[in-house]
């Protein structure tokens, strides 16, 4: 049995902002949800730090795709940092 999971509005917008940049680009992109994130929301917690594991790009290439997607849109881009 699968555990039910609250997400909250920003969460929500999140995944779902990412989830719309993919398909915007028809890219078949297995995101996933990793790290302390998925631990606090099994155990109940607040988190705001969400690690996402790609299966088929890089985060420069993810993150770019978001950024593109975002500008198309209308919203405000981010800053990429590589470390």
């Amino acid at each position: 049995m699968s555990p039910d999971l609250e997400l909250t509005q920003e969460e929500l917008a999140l995944f779902n902002l990412i989830k719309a940049a993919l398909n915007s680009k028809s890219r078949s992109t297995v995101v996933r949800v990793a790290g302390g994130w998925v631990r606090d929301k099994l155990l109940g917690l607040p988190s705001d730090d969400i690690d996402i594991a790609l299966d088929d790009c890089s985060g420069v290439e993810f993150a770019n795709l978001i950024n593109d997607y975002m500008k198309a849109i209308g919203l405000p881009v981010r800053s990429i940092g590589v470390i």
